[in-house]
């Protein structure tokens, strides 16, 4: 099988699919720096904003080189050599293609390669992001109004003890 012939076959395989794929092989198995992109799906494109054939080829540093300071590309060798498959959530990301948050997920292919999927959850984390606030803010009105109700009952005491001694 020629490489085009099974770059149709991955292409028909991952078609449906609604994620990122890029399968990158470890050239060097002491160097994360030698991970080079072998492969791309077509969704990729749509996700990241890089088309497949400017990326095909070159090294993970040189298509996201923000990527190395979140430590993504030594878990990616160590999958690569063998390693248990990785799931990573909320790697947020920013780079003149691209900026958001992805959850990826990267599992150990034959010959030092590693398939990694991700998917672009920006909204879902802007949506869990509003949520926590809006919690927190009705985490404080509630504080607020139980104190409020523990005075009231103070005063209530107080009032009544007054009473009593006007009695």
């Amino acid at each position: 099988m020629t490489d085009n012939e099974l770059r149709d076959v991955l292409n028909a395989s991952f078609k449906d699919l609604k994620v990122g794929i890029h399968i990158y092989q470890l050239q060097d198995i002491s160097d994360d720096k030698s991970l080079r992109i072998v492969y791309a799906n077509e969704h990729s494109q749509t996700l990241i904003g890089q088309k497949i054939d400017e990326m095909v080829g070159k090294t993970i540093d040189e298509c996201f080189p923000s990527i190395r300071s979140k430590g993504v590309p030594e878990k990616y060798a160590l999958v690569a050599l063998g390693g248990d498959a990785i799931e990573l959530e909320d790697v947020s990301y920013e780079d003149s293609h691209i900026q958001g948050a992805l959850a990826i997920n990267a599992y150990s292919l034959p010959h030092t390669c590693v398939c990694v999927m991700f998917a672009n959850i920006t909204a879902r984390a802007q949506t869990q992001d509003d949520i926590k606030k809006r919690n927190d803010e009705l985490t404080a009105l509630n504080e607020i109004m139980v104190n409020r109700e523990l005075k009231m009952i103070e005063l209530k005491d107080q009032i009544n003890k007054l009473k009593m001694q006007l009695k």
